[in-house]
């Protein structure tokens, strides 16, 4: 499926659904199968326009799981939203080639990989199943990312690799149509670099979709002094500027409030003379 058909016209949003025990927002509500596909339906119902299933947090400071256990929390996950026979898309948030695999012969129609398709293994992956992927940018490791990011000019630095990385995908086989590029926000940048970055998210947009992901994160906390649980009011104001931007695709927890938003957002864009 082409990455054109999942984003609609408009900012199209994807739902974060984390079976695991350890996301720094709702880490341990979702990690039992049944509770993970209640969610699924329940932010489809609310509108979002495609899932996006992790089973391995990337949080800063987070450290790997097992291959299996990633697997055991993301694959029967995805085979039984499909097995409801409803059309919910469904991303995979992975960066392991045995799991993206899976996830796409299980009904995935993206793969989501925070480090921008580095394995070229997994770049074979998509290709052959004619994925639509999404390629993210991030300095570091997850684990090691805010320690101390650093850059001459976050902007072309962080274009430059995702245009870069998308070249490589599309001559190993990847359609061009098929490529969604996220600038990684809260994956090795200051508040600054945050800032910088959701300030101009057209500079990315010459010729891919861009997907913005910076629901409840913590350069939100660096702003307004505020806890995870209290970042609604901040992640809607990204939500809805992002949607005035014209950027692609936003990737939130709140799905019903976020469609909202963007909807009010994109009622005022229609009638700006």
């Amino acid at each position: 499926m082409k990455a054109g058909d999942i984003i609609p016209t408009g900012c199209g949003v994807m739902g974060i659904l984390n079976v695991t025990p350890d996301s720094f927002y709702d880490g341990g509500k979702y990690n039992e199968t049944d509770a993970a596909v209640k969610r699924a339906f329940k932010m489809w119902e609310d509108g979002a326009d495609i899932i996006d299933i992790g089973g391995q947090s990337t949080r800063p400071g987070s450290k790997p799981v097992s291959i299996e256990c990633e697997r055991e929390r993301v694959v029967p996950v995805i085979k039984k939203i499909k097995g409801l026979g409803k059309k919910i898309l469904i991303s995979c948030d992975t960066s392991r080639p045995e799991i993206a695999r899976e996830a796409l012969e299980s009904g995935a129609v993206m793969i989501n990989d925070v480090t921008g398709f580095e394995n070229k293994k997994m770049r074979v992956t998509a290709a052959e199943h004619k994925a639509s992927i999404v390629i993210m940018h991030m300095q570091g490791d997850p684990e090691t990312m805010q320690d101390k990011p650093e850059y001459n000019d976050v902007l072309k630095e962080v274009k430059h690799f995702l245009y870069k990385r998308a070249d490589l995908c599309i001559r190993e086989g990847i359609k061009k149509e098929n490529i969604v590029i996220d600038p990684g926000i809260g994956f090795g940048k200051s508040r600054e670099d945050n800032l910088k970055i959701l300030a101009n998210t057209e500079y990315f947009a010459n010729d891919y979709p861009v997907l913005i992901g910076a629901s409840r994160k913590s350069f939100l906390k660096d702003l307004l002094g505020i806890e995870v649980k209290e970042r609604l009011a901040g992640s809607l104001a990204v939500a809805g500027y992002c949607s005035f931007r014209r950027v692609g695709m936003v990737r939130v927890h709140d799905v019903k409030e976020t469609v909202e938003t963007i909807s009010v957002t994109e009622e005022l864009i229609k009638r700006k003379l």
